[in-house]
């Protein structure tokens, strides 16, 4: 007689629950609709894709803090720059382009908006 293997039994998925508020569960129903979805199908969407969205939202974020390094390091080269041409074409002196330079370029950057 042969042995039968014990049948194994798929795993389910798991099954989430929560509650929302008045306000947030009427859109999800009026954007279900729209979709012609059931709102349960749409949070679960939401819900899925939310979940994969950090990763994406983390690349993003170190992209952008580079791009904001980049920016800050044009503006200090373009600053310099500056003030070598102006004082170069010896219609201005180093004091003065120094001054217009600090005036006229050196503003302050802003915070980075991605803290």
């Amino acid at each position: 007689m042969s042995k039968k293997k014990p049948a194994i039994a798929p795993k389910t998925p798991a099954t989430i629950g929560f509650r929302l508020d008045e306000s947030s569960a009427r859109v999800l129903t009026d954007r279900a609709a729209k979709l012609r979805v059931s709102a349960h199908e749409l949070a679960r969407h939401y819900v899925v894709e939310a979940l994969c969205e950090v990763e994406d939202r983390r690349g993003l974020h170190e992209k952008l803090e580079a791009l904001y390094r980049e920016l800050v390091a044009c503006r200090q080269d373009l600053a310099a720059a500056t003030e070598a041409t102006l004082h170069a074409s010896g219609n201005v002196s180093g004091e003065k382009a120094f001054a217009w330079v600090k005036e006229n370029l050196n503003r302050p950057c802003l915070p980075s908006p991605i803290h």
